[in-house]
């Protein structure tokens, strides 16, 4: 997914490290709709995880809506990914 702010829009670019080594890179994109604050964040990260990390993905995939809208967020639309590759 591209983020396509509108032109009001900002939008932010972290690149976050744990212990001084890459973690993730995120980017988010806000902008006003009328009354309504719209964002995309969008993430990717080159690091390695251990499969037992499957499942926690797979559980917050599955409430990320709830717990959003427990803090008064709609999700409109969510897209992921978890792309898994040999080291061998």
């Amino acid at each position: 997914m591209v983020a396509t702010p509108r032109a009001d829009g900002d939008v932010v670019t972290l690149d976050v490290t744990a212990d001084e080594q890459p973690w993730a890179t995120y980017e988010a994109s806000v902008w006003r709709d009328g009354d309504r604050t719209e964002a995309v964040v969008e993430w990717r990260s080159e690091r390695r995880f251990g499969l037992r990390r499957l499942p926690q993905s797979l559980v917050a995939r599955r409430y990320r809506a709830a717990a959003l809208a427990a803090q008064g967020y709609e999700t409109v639309r969510h897209e992921g990914r978890v792309r898994l590759r040999s080291t061998g």
